[in-house]
């Protein structure tokens, strides 16, 4: 044997990794933390980077942030030119499995039974907070379409039904229990607000005038923007004021403003939408909210035609580019130091190890006993990677 002691600690720090638990995460790509401590120059191609995450079991935490990840079509326009066409293969193999309905697909001329009125209208993705979905119903050039298509008192009243049957529904819950968190359409901390609103307010036609009655109003149209029939059904919208809806659509499309063109990205079949996530510009439409199983089906089938069409990789170098904010929660493509479970970050520490090829890895982590023959095949696949 040999005594550690004596060899240089520089040496010794290459030649012997030590996994010993939960990564210390820096802000920056999921690729740099892994990367972190070692030689920028002696990174591994990509298969052996997958491979490593495959080891480590980071695979599928990275392609799940691949999924949720943007395609920029200037950046990489083949990427993008080959998602667009794999919609095709995707309703195809949906319909072979007869899945097909498990995905309601967009449709320029036909309302979208799992998106919302609003997202209905605007039919696209809100870039920056001009029309996000809060802010929607109080936007100017909003408020003018649904002036010009007469949608302003028929949305009031949508509101107004929305707001009592909530108000009725959760009269026995507290604000904090989950299932006004999940189903309400409006926060608690609104919840006194739209009580007194309809106790007050028996119809929308008696509305008061002045600013006190255009905020009502506005709050109203707001709750019936963020209003699914699919999801909540309160038996508020037909299909004769779907297609309402869709005209409204059209035309908020065709005249909106140059100034106002760069805040929203509209579905094209034709196009990638670079707002959208790669999973989004896949399906192309929303998955089936009536079904109990459907998202994990349909995940499934997406994974699948992405390996199929030979975009994995792709999938992949996103999940690795996506972002990491330690100390913040989060949101989107970006990973906060919240949406990485401690799994993970123990496994981001193994990987750092694999990373920097040592002699000699030495693992010193608490394993779950409950998953003993996970455990046993990733100490296969290490030892076979170390042989």
């Amino acid at each position: 044997g040999h005594d550690l002691g004596g060899f240089d600690a520089a040496d010794r720090a290459r030649r012997i990794a030590f996994a010993a638990g939960e990564a210390i995460l820096v802000e920056g790509s999921l690729r740099a933390n892994i990367l972190y401590g070692a030689d920028p120059s002696a990174a591994p191609d990509q298969p052996a980077f997958v491979e490593i995450l495959r080891i480590t079991g980071l695979d599928a935490f990275a392609y799940a942030r691949g999924l949720l990840g943007r395609v920029d079509p200037i950046a990489a326009p083949d990427f993008a030119r080959a998602l667009v066409a794999a919609r095709a293969t995707m309703r195809a193999v949906l319909r072979a499995e007869g899945a097909e309905r498990l995905v309601e697909p967009f449709d320029p001329a036909r309302y979208n039974h799992q998106a919302t009125v609003g997202e209905n209208i605007l039919f696209g993705e809100p870039v920056g907070p001009t029309f996000a979905p809060k802010r929607l119903a109080r936007h100017p050039y909003m408020r003018a379409v649904l002036e010009a298509e007469d949608l302003v008192r028929p949305l009031t009243e949508i509101g107004l039904a929305v707001a009592r049957s909530t108000v009725e529904i959760f009269a026995e819950l507290p604000n904090d229990h989950p299932l006004f968190d999940a189903f309400s359409l409006f926060p608690a901390d609104e919840r006194g607000y739209f009580e007194d609103l309809v106790v007050r307010q028996p119809s929308a036609v008696a509305l008061r005038r002045g600013p006190a009655g255009q905020r009502d109003r506005e709050r109203l149209i707001g709750l019936a923007l963020r209003y699914s029939e699919t999801r909540h059904r309160f038996g508020l919208i037909d299909p004769a004021f779907e297609e309402r809806l869709v005209a409204a659509r059209q035309s908020f499309a065709r005249m909106l403003p140059s100034y106002l063109a760069a805040a929203v990205e509209f579905y094209d079949p034709t196009r990638i939408n670079p707002a959208a996530s790669v999973e989004e510009n896949l399906l192309f439409g929303r998955v089936s909210q009536g079904e109990a199983g459907a998202e994990p089906r349909v995940r499934a089938i997406v994974r699948r035609v992405l390996t199929e069409e030979g975009l994995e990789a792709s999938v992949y170098r996103l999940g690795l580019e996506s972002r990491v904010e330690p100390g913040s929660a989060g949101t989107g493509s970006v990973a906060g130091e919240g949406a990485i479970p401690v799994e993970m970050r123990i496994a981001i520490d193994l990987a750092r190890c694999l990373i920097r090829q040592p002699d000699i890895v030495v693992v010193a982590i608490l394993l779950d006993e409950r998953k003993p023959a996970e455990i046993a095949a990733r100490i296969t696949r290490l030892r076979a990677a170390r042989a």
